[in-house]
């Protein structure tokens, strides 16, 4: 694995370095080939793509971009790439395209949540950001405590916003039954705010955590 990451990085920087000097015959000959050698190796179309992009032409480029996702198989690591492949040139839409034809193609919902969940961090969709956050934390492979700071960091912004801010709390509240996350959250505070949580979920009734 590493020698072929070793391979793959120097193929990246001579593609670049091709493209940078505006010879996109040569970038795509050598895409091309490398596809036909490896017809399983997706982020050479997103390589592929990026000769048409750079050229301007983008409605090719992006053929090429869901040419590569639609060709996505029943490999974790192979979708790990190909969504790496779409962050590195900051094509965050289809990163996480990848991820949830990932998991359609896995059967598992919590497979790539964590992932997921900071590429709508990187697009500022808060709502999903937290669904996805706490999603991961179905996966054994996530540590509660690495989700415990990044929520604790957003829960401290001003700019976050007081219905974000106490939509988190309460989710992961609800999620995590009892968990305090944040040792200025505690149950008096979640009583004081009780009728805001009511207000933006409609839901504070359902949440047990509430002291009596």
């Amino acid at each position: 694995d590493n020698s072929r990451g070793s391979v793959s990085h120097y193929f990246a920087r001579y593609l670049e370095c091709l493209i940078r000097m505006d010879q996109f015959d040569q970038a795509k000959d050598l895409v091309d080939d490398q596809i036909k050698r490896n017809p399983r190796e997706l982020q050479n179309y997103v390589h592929l793509g990026n000769v048409y992009e750079k050229q301007g032409q983008v409605e090719k480029a992006n053929d090429q971009y869901e040419k590569a996702i639609d060709q996505i198989y029943n490999d974790q690591i192979t979708v790990t790439r190909l969504a790496n492949s779409f962050q590195q040139l900051n094509k965050l839409d289809f990163a996480l395209k990848t991820y949830e034809k990932g998991e359609q193609i896995t059967g598992s919902s919590q497979l790539f949540s964590y992932q997921m969940a900071d590429l709508y961090r990187r697009l500022d969709n808060q709502s999903k950001m937290i669904e996805y956050y706490l999603r991961s934390l179905k996966s054994d492979r996530i540590d509660i405590h690495t989700v415990q700071k990044l929520f604790s960091r957003y829960v401290e912004k001003d700019e976050f916003g007081e219905y974000r801010r106490i939509q988190m709390i309460y989710s992961f509240w609800s999620y995590w039954n009892g968990f305090l996350f944040n040792k200025r959250i505690t149950p008096m505070h979640c009583v004081r705010q009780k009728p805001l949580i009511k207000e933006v979920t409609g839901k504070a009734s359902e949440c047990s955590i509430w002291p009596q």
